[in-house]
């Protein structure tokens, strides 16, 4: 099942500063503002709870061990229940009429209202089984891409040389962090300067200075345009 998994809307209930909030989002971009303290971190982090889990099941799926699950889980923290909520609940709906949604109940709340009594639709686990299966299998598959950048971020590790740079990646090293609030550089740093050297020793195996490694080049571009 090939789709594109774009987020048509999401619901979130009991999260943070939320009660009960349905968004809808634009295919192409969603800008939110408004005051401070108004929820829209607590909707980015909803949103972000959600995607966790969307990234720990194709990783469980595609058979990868647990180091590579991402840095923002899909279980929610205590303090994600909203003062005076029974239960915490996210839902996400893709414009492919795929949706899955996270929640976490307490002792007041045993059965949990809808949307969070059907925890996802058929769609969504057949998806997340092909995904799983096609990266087990080395079989080529476009996966969303997603980042998260919260208010409490921070720009760590900067790296000064290459003094103890890592020089195997995982494939999944990117999901790993991609919700994570703060942003190594040194990650990004090590995996440019070990897939240059991959590219140089390809370029000279081949005696053609002008070969490049497609992922490399992609992430050139990307750098390029933002500049």
């Amino acid at each position: 099942m090939q789709v594109d998994m774009k987020l048509q809307s999401v619901q979130v209930e009991n999260f943070r500063a939320i009660r009960s909030l349905t968004v809808p989002l634009d295919p192409a971009l969603t800008v939110l503002h408004g005051n401070n303290a108004n929820g829209k971190t607590s909707l980015l982090a909803a949103i972000a709870s959600g995607l966790g889990f969307f990234a720990d099941s194709v990783m469980f799926w595609a058979k990868e061990p647990k180091p590579y699950t991402v840095s923002y889980s899909h279980k929610f923290h205590p303090s994600d229940l909203r003062t005076g909520g029974a239960y915490v609940g996210v839902r996400l709906n893709s414009f492919d009429g795929i949706y899955w949604t996270q929640h976490s109940g307490t002792s007041a709340a045993p059965h949990l209202p809808p949307p969070f009594t059907d925890p996802n639709n058929l769609d969504f686990s057949l998806y997340i089984q092909g995904v799983g299966e096609a990266i087990a299998n080395c079989t080529p598959i476009a996966i969303p891409v997603f980042a998260y950048f919260g208010t409490d971020r921070a720009v760590l590790d900067v790296p000064q040389d290459d003094k103890d740079f890592r020089r195997e990646f995982h494939r999944f090293d990117a999901y790993a962090d991609a919700l994570a609030a703060n942003t190594s550089f040194k990650t990004l740093v090590e995996w440019f300067v070990a897939n240059e050297n991959r590219e140089l020793r390809a370029q000279r195996d081949a005696n053609d200075f002008g070969r490049r490694l497609p992922e490399l080049e992609a992430v050139r571009r990307a750098i390029t345009s933002m500049l």
